[in-house]
C-alpha cells in the first residue's frame, strides 16, 4: 500500500504537469509547452507500465510480454520527444545545428533498435522465450545508443550555454538530476551498494528534471513575453514616430507657404516702388524710400525668424537678459495689441496687483512668447470678446520640489500644473539701491525672492480646445486639427510651440477647454 501511494503520488504529479502544459500551449500556441506535455505524459506512462498498472487498467486479459513491448514503445517515444523538446528549448536549428543533426541522428538509431527488440520479442514468443546470447547482444547495442544520447544530453546544454542561452542552466541542472538517479538505479538493482529507498530512487530523477523543466519553461515564456511587449512597444513607437514626421512635414509644407508669401509682399512693393522711382524720380523718391526701407526691415525680420527657428531647433537659442522691470515691460507690449483688439471689438485687458517689478529676463524672447499668446487669443475670440492678461506674484507650491534645470541661461525652472512659472534668475544680483527707484522717484524695496515666482497668464473666452488635443497643444511643428477648434479664423493656426520653447515648459489646464486659457 505504502508502494502504491508513493506511486499515485508521483503519477498525479506528473499528469497535472503535463495538462497544464498542454493547456497553456491551447492558450499561447507555442510547441514548447506541447512537447513538454507529451514528454511528461510519456513519462507517467512509462512508470505505469513499469509498475503494471497500465496493464492492470488496460490490457488485463493479455500476455506479460506485451507490457514488456509497451515499455519498449514508450522508452522509444521518450527518446523522440525528449529531443524534439530539447531542439526547442535550447534552439539547437539556430545556435547548433550541426549537433541537431547528431542527435536525431542517435535517436534514429534508438528506434531502430527498438524496433528490432520488440521484432526478436514477438518472434521468440517472449521475452523469456530469446536465446540468452540474442539477449545480451540487444541489450548491449541499445546501451550503446542510449550512452551517446545520455552524453548528448549534458553536453548539448553545455555548448548552447557558451552560445549565449541562459535558459540552458536549468535545462543542464534537470539532466544531471535524471541522469543520476538512473546511475543510482541500475547499479543499485545488481549491487545494492547505495542505500536509496527503492520507492523513491526510481522517481526522484525524474520527477525533479520535470519540475525543473516546468521551472525553465515558465522562465522562457516569461522572457518571450516581455520581449513581444516590447516589440509591440518599438512598434507603436516607431507609428507615433511616423506620425510625428508627416505631421513635421505637413507643418514645414505650410511654413514654407506662409513664408513664400510672406517674402512675396515685400518684395513686390521694393520692386514696384524701385519701378516707380525711376519712372517718376521727383513724386516717389521719398515715400517710396521710405517704403523699400521699411519692407527691407521686414525682409531681415523674417530672415532673423528662420534663423532663429533653425537654433531654436537646435537647442542653441541665445538668451540675453536685461535686469529691468518686467511689470512695465509687459504693459508696453500689450499696448501694442490694442488696435488689433479695436478692430475686432475685443476688450483687452492688463490684470496685475505689481506696480512694478525689477528682475532678470530677456526682452525679445519675452515679447515673442506673449504676442504669440496675445495674438492667438485675439485670432480665436469672437467680436466682442475678452481677453485678459494677468501677471501675478506666487509662491512656490506645497508638495513642489525646488529644482534647477539648466539650458544655457542660468535660468530656474519650475513647472506647476496648467501654468507658466517664472522665477528669478539663479544668479540675481540687485543693482546699487542709488538705481533701484520706482516711477515716483523713492526707492524701490520690491524684488522677487528666489522662493516666489512671476506668473504670467494668457485668458480669453473664445471657443477653447478640446480635452484630447489638450496634451499636445505644446509640441513642437503640432496644429491643432479643424475638430479641436469649432470656428477656426482664416490666414493661420494656433501653433504655442515658440512660447513653449522659448519660455518655461508649460501644460495647459482644464480650463483651456472651458475658457481658452493659455498659459
Amino acid at each position: 500500500r505504502r508502494q502504491r501511494f508513493f506511486d499515485a503520488l508521483v503519477i498525479g504529479i506528473l499528469l497535472a504537469v503535463a495538462f497544464y502544459h498542454l493547456i497553456i500551449f491551447f492558450y499561447q500556441r507555442k510547441y514548447v509547452p506541447l512537447l513538454f506535455s507529451f514528454l511528461v505524459l510519456d513519462i507517467a506512462l512509462i512508470i505505469m507500465a513499469f509498475r503494471g498498472y497500465l496493464q492492470e487498467m488496460f490490457l488485463p486479459s493479455h500476455h506479460v510480454r506485451n507490457a514488456v513491448i509497451v515499455i519498449i514503445v514508450l522508452w522509444s517515444f521518450f527518446y523522440l520527444f525528449h529531443y524534439l523538446f530539447s531542439r526547442l528549448y535550447l534552439r539547437l536549428p539556430t545556435l547548433l545545428p550541426t549537433w541537431d543533426k547528431i542527435w536525431l541522428g542517435f535517436v534514429l538509431i534508438e528506434i531502430a533498435g527498438s524496433v528490432v527488440y520488440i521484432y526478436m520479442i514477438l518472434s521468440a514468443g517472449g521475452l523469456y522465450n530469446m536465446n540468452q546470447d540474442a539477449f545480451w547482444k540487444i541489450i548491449g547495442y541499445r546501451l550503446l545508443s542510449r550512452i551517446p544520447l545520455m552524453f548528448l544530453s549534458i553536453l548539448v546544454p553545455i555548448l548552447s550555454l557558451v552560445k549565449g542561452n541562459r535558459a540552458a542552466w536549468i535545462y543542464l541542472i534537470a539532466m544531471l538530476a535524471m541522469i543520476f538517479q538512473l546511475f543510482i538505479n541500475d547499479p543499485n538493482a545488481f549491487w545494492g551498494f547505495v542505500p536509496i529507498r527503492l520507492e523513491l530512487d526510481e522517481y526522484v530523477g525524474h520527477t525533479v528534471m520535470v519540475l525543473l523543466f516546468a521551472m525553465g519553461i515558465a522562465s522562457q515564456l516569461k522572457t518571450l513575453q516581455e520581449e513581444k511587449f516590447a516589440a509591440e512597444q518599438a512598434q507603436l513607437s516607431e507609428r507615433a514616430e511616423a506620425n510625428r514626421v508627416r505631421e513635421l512635414d505637413a507643418f514645414k509644407s505650410r511654413f514654407y507657404t506662409n513664408i513664400t508669401h510672406q517674402f512675396r509682399t515685400p518684395l513686390t512693393i521694393i520692386q514696384g516702388m524701385a519701378s516707380q522711382i525711376r519712372a517718376q524720380p521727383s513724386t516717389w523718391i521719398n515715400q517710396g524710400t521710405e517704403m523699400i526701407l521699411r519692407n527691407s526691415r521686414r525682409l531681415l525680420q523674417l530672415v532673423g525668424q528662420i534663423l532663429n527657428l533653425s537654433r531654436l531647433e537646435a537647442g542653441q537659442l541665445p538668451t540675453h537678459f536685461v535686469q529691468n522691470d518686467v511689470v512695465r515691460y509687459i504693459r508696453y507690449i500689450i499696448e501694442s495689441f490694442h488696435s488689433a483688439a479695436e478692430h475686432k471689438n475685443i476688450r483687452l485687458q492688463f490684470e496685475t496687483e505689481l506696480k512694478e517689478l525689477v528682475m532678470d529676463y530677456d526682452p525679445d524672447k519675452l515679447m515673442d512668447i506673449l504676442s504669440n499668446l496675445i495674438s492667438n487669443a485675439i485670432k480665436f475670440t469672437q467680436q466682442g470678446g475678452v481677453v485678459r492678461l494677468n501677471v501675478q506674484r506666487r509662491m512656490r507650491p506645497e508638495g513642489v520640489p525646488h529644482q534647477r534645470r539648466r539650458s544655457g541661461s542660468n535660468v530656474e525652472r519650475q513647472e506647476t500644473a496648467g501654468e507658466l512659472l517664472v522665477p528669478p534668475s539663479s544668479d540675481f544680483r540687485l543693482p546699487p539701491a542709488h538705481s533701484l527707484h520706482s516711477r515716483s522717484g523713492k526707492p524701490s524695496d520690491f524684488r522677487l525672492p528666489t522662493s516666489d515666482f512671476l506668473c504670467i497668464s494668457v485668458a480669453d473666452n473664445g471657443p477653447g480646445i478640446s480635452e484630447e488635443v489638450l496634451p499636445r497643444v505644446f509640441e513642437r511643428f503640432y496644429s491643432l486639427p479643424p475638430a479641436a477648434l469649432p470656428s477656426p479664423p482664416e490666414g493661420g493656426e494656433w501653433s504655442p510651440s515658440v512660447p513653449s520653447r522659448r519660455g518655461e515648459e508649460a501644460k495647459p489646464t482644464e480650463a483651456v477647454s472651458k475658457v481658452a486659457c493659455r498659459c
